[in-house]
């Protein structure tokens, strides 16, 4: 059989060898013969070894850090920790940072239909806005602020892009619940 672990080649002529994109496993020694790429950032204890659960510890690409930003002009929810409802509106002009997040899968959390009804979460509650007396949903746009980082590597940039902007705005951008 050709594979072995996620992502993992078997070499037909090297036996016992396994190519995983960056580096070779040996699969008698449980150990790979170079070291980890990103080293010790990734959170194993040892730069040769293969992750400590398998079934658990499968982070191929890595996350992804976004901002959702304003497509148009309009009110856009505000939520509280805790509180499935929005708790308030605010308004937001095209452009303006509504949400910073990370994820694994950006496509599976927000769809398409999500984004252009400005909907973040399981309310199903929108944005909007007034245009000639009629009130119309307004969506969010992805920016990616870094794609396929370490877990650690990627939550340490939401914190940070986090505080920028509470420090800049004296508040968290309307989507956000919390600063982790």
């Amino acid at each position: 059989m050709p594979f072995r672990q996620v992502g993992q080649i078997e070499d037909a002529e090297l036996e016992g060898l396994y190519y995983n994109r960056y580096r070779w496993y040996n699969s008698e020694t449980g150990t790979y013969l170079s070291q980890d790429p990103i080293g010790l950032k990734g959170g194993n204890p040892t730069i040769y070894g293969y992750v400590h659960d398998p079934n658990t510890w499968v982070d191929i690409l890595g996350l992804d850090v976004y901002k959702l930003v304003a497509k148009q002009d309009g009110w856009y929810p505000v939520f509280e920790r805790g509180k499935t409802q929005p708790v308030a509106y605010t308004k937001l002009n095209k452009g303006d940072v509504y949400k910073i997040g990370e994820t694994k899968n950006f496509k599976k959390r927000y769809s398409e239909i999500a984004l252009n009804n400005g909907v973040i979460n399981k309310s199903k509650t929108g944005a909007f806005a007034n245009i000639d007396g009629n009130i119309v949903p307004v969506g969010v746009e992805p920016i990616f602020v870094s794609e396929g980082k370490t877990k650690i590597e990627d939550q340490t940039l939401e914190k940070k892009l986090l505080k920028e902007y509470m420090d800049n705005n004296n508040e968290l951008p309307a989507g956000n619940k919390i600063c982790k």
